[in-house]
């Protein structure tokens, strides 16, 4: 990333289910100590899971997930959780994933 490239942050919309199950994946083989399921767990579920997942956290007020991008290329999520569950903690995976 040069200086000169903003990276623009959003909040998870109710159509991102693809996106969201990509860049979680992409997370969890590279860093799956930052993250309370592994990517096994996470890979088996099935397609409405993520669509489920993407429309409660579009409009969430316990947790929801914010997705990074530069130029228009989305490159990262980070994860905002209002309450402790288990083993939850900071979340993110923010990097190139060009």
């Amino acid at each position: 990333m040069k200086a000169s490239e903003a990276v623009d942050v959003r909040r998870v919309g109710p159509g991102d289910a693809g996106l969201l199950r990509s860049l979680r994946l992409t997370a969890l083989a590279s860093d799956p100590h930052a993250f309370a399921r592994t990517h096994e767990e996470e890979s088996a579920l099935a397609a409405g899971e993520w669509r489920s997942r993407a429309e409660s956290q579009a409009e969430g007020r316990e947790e929801t997930t914010f997705l990074a991008s530069i130029q228009g290329e989305v490159v990262g999520l980070v994860g905002a959780h209002r309450r402790r569950l288990g083993r939850r903690r900071h979340h993110r995976a923010l990097g190139d994933a060009r």
